[in-house]
């Protein structure tokens, strides 16, 4: 199984970097757009970032998400499959369900709310769950079968980001990611969007939680010699 590490590493590090690169992009080609038209991580949806930047810059964006999400999944794989236990092999599951869930969420618009409220709730869940697990790898009996070990730091950081992503999803101003902000301006009445919208703004810090833990599984492989990297 330790044959599997030096690939999850080179997977896990390529995915993070593709992750930089698109949200880099992504600020770029918002960036491009007028500033009223400009869009805000706090609270506007993925697609609304993309909906007004021209097909081929859209579609660029897309395939990064998409091999950024490929890639960390790949390297999970990898990474679990090394420690050669049942235990590891149920991580895997819950955290591949949530990067897929998220990816979803990423590219469905609000015109087909449902399987985009579905998939951004499942990616919210899953995530959380997978985290929280991480973190008791190095205390359940049988959760490392390999020769090595899951370094307790990192198993403590994953894990608080689980908890901390679970106890944010019980926010009651979650529910409100449909509602506008009412203003009037000379005598006429709009409706703008809250300064804070906290379904997008969670989809945005899920896909970043994720990178993240694909990072610290990285800095795991490394700083305990299980890869050729070293």
């Amino acid at each position: 199984m330790e044959r599997f590490l030096p690939w999850a590493s080179g997977l896990l590090l390529a995915g993070f970097a593709l992750s930089i690169a698109y949200f880099v992009l992504l600020a770029y080609g918002n960036s491009l757009l007028l500033k009223e038209e400009r869009n805000h991580f706090r609270n506007s949806f993925p697609y609304e970032f993309y909906k007004d930047l021209p097909f081929s810059y859209r579609l660029f964006l897309y395939v990064i998400l998409s091999l950024n999400i490929l890639f960390v999944v790949l390297g999970m794989s990898f990474f679990f499959l090394a420690l050669d236990s049942t235990y590891a092999l149920c991580l895997l599951f819950f955290l591949a369900l949530s990067a897929f869930s998220i990816l979803a969420s990423n590219l469905l618009p609000l015109s087909h709310y449902k399987g985009h409220i579905i998939a951004a709730l499942s990616g919210f869940s899953f995530l959380s769950l997978g985290s929280i697990l991480f973190s008791f790898i190095t205390i359940i009996p049988g959760g490392i079968l390999l020769e090595r070990h899951v370094l307790v730091p990192i198993a403590v950081i994953v894990g608080i980001v689980g908890f901390l992503f679970f106890f944010a999803l019980f926010n009651p101003k979650l529910k409100n990611w449909a509602r506008l902000d009412r203003t009037e301006e000379n005598g006429a009445t709009y409706y703008v969007k809250p300064k804070v919208n906290f379904l997008s703004l969670y989809e945005w810090i899920a896909l970043a939680l994720l990178n993240l833990e694909s990072f610290l599984l990285f800095l795991d492989i490394i700083l305990t010699q299980g890869s050729s990297l070293i």
